[in-house]
């Protein structure tokens, strides 16, 4: 796998997004009044849920695909939040992304080695 460069990352709606957000935090739930870890407590939450409907390996199972959609939403919701929780902005979130995802590039690559 080739490594994640700019070309690969458009930017654009991530920022679009974080607005949304942000006004959506300011009207409701203000992030000055909102603890880091009460965020990751919600992100925990949400994919526990879906962990709940998914989780029963030992036997097969049919997926409820619409709501595990409707929680992954709402992980991302949180980590919205979070993000901007941190100050970040869709340039930050878009760079540290691609230098994570080319250090699990890295760790493919090594393990085909």
């Amino acid at each position: 796998m080739s490594k994640c460069d700019r070309k690969n990352l458009k930017r654009g709606i991530l920022h679009e997004l974080l607005k949304v957000q942000k006004k959506f935090q300011d009207q409701h739930f203000p992030l000055e009044n909102i603890e880091i870890s009460s965020l990751a407590s919600a992100i925990a939450s949400e994919a526990m849920e879906i962990w709940s409907m998914t989780g029963k390996w030992w036997y097969k199972q049919k997926y409820d695909l619409d709501k595990i959609k409707e929680e992954s939403i709402d992980i991302f919701h949180f980590l919205l939040g979070l993000w901007l929780k941190l100050g970040m902005n869709e340039k930050e979130v878009v760079k540290l992304y691609r230098d994570k995802m080319n250090v699990n590039i890295e760790r493919q690559n090594q393990r085909r080695d």
